[in-house]
């Protein structure tokens, strides 16, 4: 674990010419209303509007508690919008649809494989215990994931993506809960960063917030949800926490992230007091549009596309975990490739036949065609699709993969040009199972929580393929929750809150129990 404290970072954008942060890391900061600031107040003040936000938005309305949602940019949606693969749930309602029986310590194996051993066991044990649950309840709302969709080597979990054509599953999720949020009168500030978290006697006590003129304003509140995203959009803090081997990447120049994932959310909670990780655990995507930074999901692979370089030939298991995906590419001449799929794995895969990824492909009604499009040569990339085709037929790849699903034959052959992004940041705010956040001394700040992205202990070193959204959802939903218990622990507890899965081992924290009276 690596705690980090003094946090020195380069603040830029809307927060840079905004923000007056001047304590350092751990001291209190009083509530003490500037000249002419209106003060407002709210029960729960929700920091970002992206899944993880509006899930904690809705999740503490639908206690009774008073919210607000403030969104430093002038649209809602953050990162998630950008979620193009799909929701993981497991669990016997994720089972229903998804036809198959699925496992639940196979998910968890997978998590801690991926992570390299470097997550928290209970966050991972809460997240997987919870993921149909969330799955239900954005169905409830009326977002459309019943279409299942292969994951990653043939997983024993299920991964549910959108009927809606030309929809992503992020977009569909943000969309379903934006419509709850506004048939539950939540209201949602654009281009409303916050410059402060106020504390008073070592407890939340509000947040300060910039207007778009300039000026300030007050929403003296007793419990903040911190879900602002990673820090991905940040070059300078990327280009600092980078590890080692990630150092020289060309793909620390891409992300994938909003452009407002700028670790504005980071700060604000390291100000305040709280824990900070593994801040040099940075996500990367292997398979990102060269010229427009559209994400090809992993689905695309699992399908059986393949991945080759510039000058025709495979150079990786298209299905080993991302990071050594993105380390064979950046070892290819202009740390790039092509993707290579068919014309039945398009059908298969509706975003590609969008016109932003139509237009980046180039396409051939035969290998040959395909091959002097690309400018590679034809013999060589003919042999390429001749050796993966046996492999195929033989059931054993040159590169070790073991799921093949597609020869590559239904033409015509597509070439996506691809390069590597940062997918995201591992590291962030410590928090625990219940998303309560922690100071450095490991005991929790009142009030205080966070959700999805700045939020650190769950992925490691990189998370499993769908984990996003679902992790987003769960953790959003529980902070919402725990914090409206905290902040009005009079409020009834909710029917759904009661509804819990057997063997729920979890300890408890009282302000958050399911059984509470």
């Amino acid at each position: 674990m690596r705690i980090f404290s003094g946090l020195r970072v380069i603040l830029f954008g809307v927060l840079c010419a905004a923000a007056t942060l001047v304590a350092r890391a751990g001291e209190t900061v009083y509530l003490v209303a500037r000249a002419g600031e209106t003060v407002y107040h709210s029960d729960v003040v929700v920091l970002g509007s992206g899944a993880a936000g509006l899930s904690a938005a809705v999740a503490a309305a639908e206690t009774g508690a008073k919210v607000m949602v403030l969104e430093k940019m002038p649209v809602v949606g953050g990162s998630s919008v950008f979620a193009a693969d799909y929701v993981t749930a497991i669990g016997k309602r994720a089972e229903a649809v998804a036809g198959k029986e699925l496992s639940v310590e196979s998910l968890y194996k997978e998590i801690v494989r991926s992570g390299g051993g470097r997550n928290d066991p209970e966050l991972i044990e809460k997240l997987l215990l919870m993921t149909d649950d969330a799955y239900e309840w954005l169905t409830s709302m009326g977002a459309s994931l019943a279409r299942p969709v292969p994951v990653r080597e043939g997983g024993e979990w299920a991964g549910f993506r959108t009927d809606t054509k030309g929809t992503t599953v992020g977009v569909e999720v943000v969309k379903a809960l934006l419509r709850s949020a506004e048939d539950r009168r939540i209201p949602i500030e654009t281009l409303a960063p916050a410059s402060e978290i106020l504390m008073e006697k070592g407890a939340v006590a509000g947040v300060r917030v910039t207007d778009m003129r300039g000026g300030t304003f007050i929403i003296r509140s007793p419990a903040v949800v911190i879900a602002t995203g990673s820090y991905a959009a940040n070059p300078d803090m990327v280009r600092m926490h980078a590890g080692k081997e990630s150092r020289q990447y060309t793909a620390l120049n891409f992300t994938t992230n909003a452009p407002g994932c700028t670790g504005d959310g980071l700060i604000l909670g390291h100000m305040a007091g709280a824990a900070v990780r593994d801040l040099e655990l940075l996500e990367f995507h292997p398979t990102t549009i060269a010229t427009t930074g559209d994400i090809i999901p992993s689905s695309v692979r699992s399908r059986g596309a393949i991945l080759v370089n510039q000058q025709g030939k495979r150079f990786v298991n298209e299905l080993d975990k991302r990071r050594a995906v993105v380390a064979e590419t950046e070892k290819q001449p202009g740390h790039v490739a092509w993707l290579i799929a068919d014309e039945k794995i398009v059908e298969q895969e509706s975003l590609l036949q969008e016109s932003s990824y139509q237009l980046a492909a180039v396409t051939g009604a035969t290998e040959e065609e395909l091959a002097r499009r690309m400018r590679v040569d034809p013999e060589t990339f003919k042999e390429t699709l001749r050796t993966y085709r046996e492999g195929l037929l033989k059931g054993k790849d040159a590169f070790g993969r073991r799921t093949m699903e597609s020869d590559l034959s239904a033409v015509p052959l597509y070439a996506f040009p691809v390069r590597s992004a940062v997918h995201g940041t591992s590291g962030g705010l410590v928090a625990d199972e219940h998303a309560h956040v922690q100071n450095e001394e490991g005991k929790p700040i009142p009030g205080l929580y966070a959700a999805g992205d700045v939020m650190s202990g769950l992925n490691g070193l990189e998370r499993v393929s769908g984990m996003g959204i679902a992790a987003a959802v769960v953790f959003g939903r529980e902070a919402g929750y725990c914090a409206s218990r905290f902040a009005r622990p009079d409020l009834p507890v909710p029917e759904s809150r009661r509804m819990i899965p057997s063997g729920y081992t979890l300890r408890l924290d009282p302000r958050c129990r399911p059984d509470e009276p």
